[in-house]
């Protein structure tokens, strides 16, 4: 087989059997489990014909033991130097859900603290939250900030969930007089 990029084939095949699985009534969970066991030759027979015709049972074993994806890869240069600026802005964000307003006002920049009051920034969230149904179940995707969340280096975007409805902060951060200081916040999801 002439393969192109092996990530653009593999991502294609995966995206074929699942919509064939799908079309044919057949259980996707199988599938992956005969991936899973290494049983090949039976989650081949599980493909419809006309990915028989793309792919062996061959191109499925050597796309599932050749070059595994790696679960928990090194951070590049890029994720390392966002981290700081991740945690910060996850701390900010649940300051906010937890209603603890006054320590979310002691993370912002002096120019921030002349724009914003507590009050403010009470309001703020409760505005952009309003229609969520529960308002004591909202909390902070953290995995989400620190797996993806980044805009840039100093830009962090950060979902704040409730059972289906999800809203944002982005913040972006400086060091001022040692310490990272929040210096913008753009409320709701853009």
């Amino acid at each position: 087989m002439d393969f192109k990029d092996e990530k653009t084939v593999m991502s294609e095949m995966i995206s074929q059997v699942g919509k064939a699985m799908l079309e044919n009534e057949k259980d996707a969970f199988a599938f992956a489990k005969l991936l899973e066991s290494k049983d090949f030759k039976n989650a081949y027979q599980m493909l419809s014909g006309s990915l028989k015709e793309n792919f062996t049972e061959e191109d499925i074993e050597s796309f599932i033991t050749e070059d595994p994806v790696d679960l928990n890869p090194a951070p590049s240069d890029f994720q390392e130097k966002q981290m700081p600026y991740k945690k910060i802005a996850i701390e900010f964000a649940n300051h906010l859900v937890k209603k603890e307003f006054e320590n979310a006002f002691n993370m912002l920049t002096q120019d921030q603290q002349q724009k914003y009051t507590v009050a403010t920034l009470e309001k703020n969230m409760q505005d952009m939250t309003d229609y969520f149904e529960n308002p004591n179940n909202i909390w902070v995707e953290t995995k989400f900030v620190l797996d993806e969340g980044a805009i840039d280096d100093k830009c962090i975007y950060v979902p704040i969930d409730e059972n289906g409805n999800s809203e944002a902060v982005t913040l972006e951060m400086i060091e001022e007089n040692g310490k990272v200081l929040i210096s913008s916040i753009d409320w709701g999801r853009p």
